[in-house]
C-alpha cells in the first residue's frame, strides 16, 4: 500500500482542486463555500491533505473571518470621521498581515484612511494647530504602511 502521508504521493506538487477553490472563495469573502471546499479535502484519500492541509485551511478561514470583521470595524471608524476614530481605523487596517487573503482590501482601505488623514491635517492647519497637523501627516508618511508603502 503506497504511503499517502506526503503531499506528492497522490497529487504531485499540485494541491487538490478543493484547496484552490477554498482559497478563491476566501478571496471573495465567501466563507460558507470556502469552508465547504475545505471539508471536501477530508475526502481526497490523502492523509496529508485530509488532515494537515485541512487544518491549515480551516485556521486560515477563521483568521480571514477575523480580518474581515477588523476591516469592517475600521471602515465604521473611518466613516465617523473624528481624528481619534480615523487613527484607530488606521491601526486596525494596518493589523491585516500580508499573508491574509484580505490584504489587498486592507491596502485599499489604508489609501482611504490616508486621504482622510490629509483632510484632517488640513483642518488642523486651518485652526493654526501645526503640531496636530504634523502629527497627522507623520501617520501618512511613506514609512507608515499607508496604501502599501513601507512595511
Amino acid at each position: 500500500m503506497p504511503n499517502e502521508s506526503k503531499p506528492g504521493k497522490r497529487f504531485g506538487k499540485r494541491p487538490p482542486k478543493f484547496f484552490d477553490q477554498a482559497i478563491n472563495h476566501l478571496e471573495d469573502s465567501d466563507f460558507r463555500d470556502a469552508f465547504s471546499a475545505a471539508i471536501r479535502l477530508r475526502t481526497v484519500g490523502n492523509e496529508y491533505w485530509a488532515t494537515t492541509k485541512y487544518e491549515e485551511l480551516t485556521q486560515l478561514i477563521t483568521a480571514t473571518r477575523r480580518d474581515l470583521n477588523t476591516l469592517a470595524q475600521a471602515r465604521r471608524l473611518l466613516r465617523q470621521g473624528s481624528t481619534d476614530a480615523v487613527l484607530e481605523a488606521l491601526e486596525l487596517a494596518q493589523s491585516i498581515g500580508s499573508e491574509s487573503p484580505l490584504h489587498d482590501e486592507s491596502q485599499r482601505l489604508l489609501k482611504d484612511i490616508g486621504r482622510e488623514l490629509l483632510t484632517l491635517a488640513e483642518a488642523a492647519l486651518e485652526r493654526a494647530d501645526s503640531d496636530r497637523a504634523l502629527e497627522l501627516l507623520g501617520k501618512n508618511s511613506p514609512g507608515s504602511r499607508l496604501g502599501g508603502r513601507g512595511g
